[in-house]
């Protein structure tokens, strides 16, 4: 998984902290097992993809490549709300003062210790 990390963040490292114009396949999913190999450790970026979620009451879109050959009413059944009673902002306030690292990052530089190399 740090190797995917690493090829990936070498990809997205010249556009941070843009969106990446290629569409890349997440470095936590397995491709042999098509499964995500830190699922239980997942960060709200991460649970974001796959279903359609609505964080903080904004709607948006399933992953294309979880829901993509099936009708857009068939992923809106799936639609959650992660983290109904704020868990994850006290978890990150909590990172961001023992690490120093806060603000947005991709989880190809998440999986690589935060900031793609360069920004540190």
């Amino acid at each position: 998984m740090r190797r995917r990390a690493g090829d990936a963040a070498t990809v997205l490292s010249a556009g941070f902290p843009g969106d990446p114009e290629t569409p890349l396949r997440c470095p936590a999913l397995d491709a042999a097992t098509g499964r995500c190999d830190p699922y239980a450790w997942r960060p709200l970026a991460r649970r974001t993809l796959g279903p359609p979620v609505r964080p903080g009451g904004e709607d948006l879109p399933p992953c294309a490549f979880c829901f993509g050959p099936f009708p857009a009413e068939d992923a809106e059944r799936y639609r959650a709300a992660p983290d109904p009673e704020g868990r994850e902002d006290s978890l990150l306030s909590a990172l961001e003062a023992r690490t120093g690292l806060g603000g947005e990052t991709l989880i190809a530089f998440a999986l690589l210790g935060g900031r793609p190399p360069g920004l540190r």
